[in-house]
């Protein structure tokens, strides 16, 4: 359940969430899914670097 990210005036926005949240396993039917899962992803926003730059 990713979480809206958080853009910056810098051109950089960080987005924070988490998958499977309640934690749920089944090894006989579904051995392949692993338990709950966190991720933080950071993207840069290039188009806006350049116009920062260009100022």
């Amino acid at each position: 359940m990713p979480l809206l990210p958080k853009i910056f005036k810098n051109g950089i926005a960080l987005q924070t969430g988490s998958d499977n949240i309640l934690n749920y396993t089944d090894k006989n039917k579904l051995p392949n899914l692993f338990g709950r899962t966190y991720f933080i992803n950071c993207t840069v926003i290039i188009k806006q670097l350049i116009k920062k730059n260009k100022k």
